[in-house]
């Protein structure tokens, strides 16, 4: 449901899709996970938003390719990370926020400025 109203909403809409159903749906199920999971894993949660965005890139726009891939990604983003944050200043633990925020803020800064971009033209 999800790809076919990234067509848009009337044709969406054409296709017999109930589009104020399918993006309330959507926004109910986002809010609940999102709120979830930086309730549970705080700043870690970062990831979540991070790796989607840049998968996407790398695989395309279907949610069935996005999902596995992101999952994927974001535990190998995770285990670097976590590395990196070990080893950068041993024998002390550098904080993996620290880690995610250095490269995370910079991808979603270009991330941003793509997106402006795209509404401008």
């Amino acid at each position: 449901k999800l790809s076919i109203l990234s067509l848009g909403d009337e044709a969406a809409q054409g296709l017999g899709l109930d589009v104020n159903r399918t993006k309330s749906a959507a926004l109910i199920l986002v809010l609940l996970l999102s709120g979830s999971a930086v309730a549970l894993a705080g700043p870690v949660s970062f990831v979540g938003l991070l790796v989607p965005h840049v998968v996407r890139h790398v695989v395309g726009s279907t949610y069935q390719a996005i999902i596995p891939a992101s999952m994927t990604a974001g535990s190998v983003f995770m285990l670097v990370a976590d590395l990196v944050s070990r080893t950068v200043n041993a024998p002390a633990e550098t904080p993996v926020g620290l880690i995610f925020a250095v490269i995370g803020v910079p991808v979603f800064i270009a991330i941003s400025r793509r997106g402006i971009r795209h509404e401008e033209v």
